[in-house]
């Protein structure tokens, strides 16, 4: 059952990834962790990323 759940949560992030492809984030809901943005914000806190694209808005606007 678990495994289920994690390929259905799973699944939706790894679309997102796709449909999204230009934005750092791929997690834009609270379940859909992704590490991989919170790594990016943390390297541009202390100045070693200067900017990256966060597609938040966008998703939300047809997401809500």
């Amino acid at each position: 059952m678990l495994k289920d759940i994690y390929r259905i949560l799973a699944s939706e992030w790894h679309e997102n990834h796709h449909r999204y492809s230009s934005s750092a984030r791929s997690g834009f809901e609270i379940w859909q962790v992704d590490i991989r943005f919170i790594f990016t914000k943390l390297l541009h806190k202390i100045g070693i990323i200067t900017s990256y694209k966060d597609a938040y808005k966008s998703y939300m606007k047809f997401h809500t």
